[in-house]
């Protein structure tokens, strides 16, 4: 998905043009979607297919069908699989910090190795487990994002791509860093706002392209604010006691605002692996 033709992240989803079925198909242990044709014209599942062993780590769209009552609607079949919070719903509690970890470090390289073959996806909760307990990535085409899973400069590129200025001026910006700090309900403060301002002042009174250029360079590493942030999700939702210390300073440093503060995707692998600080 490349984020730039991306709607707006607060668009709501139109409950009559997307519909699941819950039932599963006795031939492709499938389930299947109702989808619009636009909604599907940027899909990459096609190119995610062509990643050598992808169903160790993707599931994307077994086949899509048309409708014949409409034109404007296809049928979607997609792998069943079981939700992330359903699946840890049925974990013992002793066994929630390692199945964290080693999804947390599985999924940061499946990221990895869509960014490799060029595929940018910002679906960053979208994550099933198979039967045999391994974590796939299972959307790859255009729909709405939750503002929360979005680092900033990702956050101030859709603004600015979906407003109709050709370039951000200082004042365009702080209210964009503004913006985001609210709806994330960030602690808002003349410090953290200055901060933010005065790290991506390199863009101010760029042209459109620069500006779309510069922002974009950290596109690579986007990923692990927005997984970051779903296992933050998934231990509120679990409350575990005792977490941690090492798992609790990553996913914090994870989601630190300014990318130069957070760790690449390849270093926070390695913490994962070898921080056992507790």
């Amino acid at each position: 998905m490349n984020p730039i033709f991306m709607r707006n992240e607060y668009e709501t989803m139109d409950v009559k043009k997307s519909r699941k079925c819950q039932r599963k198909s006795k031939i492709y242990d499938s389930i299947h979607e109702i989808k619009t044709k636009d909604s599907m014209l940027k899909s990459q599942d096609e190119k995610v297919k062509n990643i050598p062993d992808y169903k160790l780590r993707f599931s994307p769209i077994l086949k899509t069908e048309e409708i014949t009552e409409t034109e404007e609607m296809l049928l979607v079949s997609k792998e069943a699989l079981t939700p992330l919070s359903t699946f840890f719903f049925k974990l013992s509690t002793s066994e929630y910090v390692s199945q964290i970890l080693f999804l947390f470090r599985y999924l940061l390289e499946s990221f990895e190795i869509l960014n490799e073959n060029q595929i940018t996806n910002v679906n960053y909760s979208d994550i099933g487990i198979k039967s045999n307990g391994i974590p796939v990535l299972f959307e790859f085409s255009e729909k709405p994002v939750p503002p929360y899973f979005l680092p900033i400069e990702l956050f101030i590129l859709n603004s600015f791509i979906s407003g109709d200025s050709n370039s951000l001026s200082i004042q365009n910006l702080e209210d964009i860093c503004v913006k985001f700090l609210k709806i994330n309900g960030k602690k808002l403060t003349n410090e953290s706002t200055r901060e933010l301002v005065s790290f991506f002042s390199f863009i101010v009174n760029k042209s459109k392209s620069e500006t779309i250029k510069l922002l974009s360079q950290y596109r690579g590493e986007w990923h692990v604010y927005g997984l970051a942030n779903v296992f933050h999700q998934l231990i509120y939702i679990l409350d575990i006691p005792n977490l941690p210390i090492f798992l609790n300073n990553c996913l914090t440093v994870s989601v630190s605002l300014l990318p130069s503060n957070r760790p690449k995707s390849s270093e926070l692998r390695k913490l994962l692996s070898k921080n056992r600080i507790i």
